[in-house]
């Protein structure tokens, strides 16, 4: 059983998880530390050399699985076009299945996150079948409660309780933090206020327990955005473009500080770190 934090985290670092062999694996092992420590350019510059290693070494399954992982790199920066655009250039058939169900994983986390709810339940019903009791639990549940907001958010969630049920069995109460969000999200969706703001906290406190300042971000942006009426809502946008400023990932950074600053009186450090923030976002335009 994959445990508590470790399953957490599951999602939010480098999606295949893998080793390959050769200069390949060097670079994409190298990868995985940068990730983990929140060194997200110099982790995407890692994983262009990999691939440009896996070609040099025909590794023809290192280079699709480290597509994935660039994608997923690409999702954090809200970079949606060029993911979606990496993801299209995989031959998901042809995956293994691990690979293959990362993949999964990835693309309904990508549509729930530009919150194109009926392609994400959509994909995630084509895909179901594949779902089974030989692949890892942490893995698993992930795809199920990606799953689980997809249904809610396309306002299908006849099978919702069949869904949780099978996350329970999965992680047998070791991932708190991972179904309070997939909680706060569909309480998001489904109206209930108290209930989200309950489960984005519980999960805001595992995200930075387990050290995943982006998912900490995320969240701190969404609290913000919920609590828009009171004197909460700067502080939150605040402290999540401190987070993404730290992680050198632009786009959220942007909107975080924007939003604070349309609350909040002018922060100069903050003001200098957005406008360049624009120009580079501006230059890769």
């Amino acid at each position: 059983m994959v445990k508590g934090i470790r399953t957490f985290a599951l999602a939010c670092l480098l999606a295949t998880g893998f080793a390959p062999a050769g200069e390949t694996g060097s670079f994409a092992n190298r990868a995985q530390k940068l990730l983990a420590n929140g060194q997200y350019s110099d982790a995407l510059r890692m994983l262009h050399s990999a691939l440009q290693a896996s070609a040099k070494e025909a590794d023809l399954v290192g280079e699709q699985r480290i597509r994935i992982d660039i994608a997923q790199i690409l999702l954090h920066h809200q970079e949606y076009g060029l993911a979606d655009s990496l993801l299209a250039s995989v031959p998901e058939a042809k995956l293994d299945a691990r690979a293959r169900l990362t993949f999964i994983r990835l693309r309904i986390s990508m549509y729930n996150q530009q919150q194109q709810y009926v392609e994400a339940a959509r994909y995630f019903e084509e895909h179901r079948a594949l779902l089974n009791d030989d692949i890892p639990e942490g893995l698993h549940a992930a795809i199920l409660l990606e799953g689980a907001v997809a249904e809610v958010g396309n306002k299908s969630a006849g099978s919702l309780d069949t869904l949780w049920d099978e996350v329970d069995d999965l992680l047998d109460d070791d991932g708190p933090g991972m179904t309070a969000y997939a909680k706060a999200r569909i309480a998001d969706l489904s109206g209930s206020q108290d209930e989200a703001l309950k489960q984005y906290n519980t999960a805001l406190g595992c995200a930075q327990k387990s050290l995943h300042s982006w998912l900490a971000g995320q969240i701190l942006y969404r609290l913000g955005e919920i609590t828009k009426d009171t004197t909460e809502s700067a502080a939150y946008y605040l402290r999540a473009a401190k987070l993404f400023l730290q992680l050198g990932l632009d786009r959220p950074f942007v909107a975080s500080a924007e939003h604070y600053q349309a609350l909040a009186q002018d922060d100069k450090e903050l003001a200098v770190a957005l406008d360049q923030a624009r120009e580079r976002l501006n230059a890769r335009q």
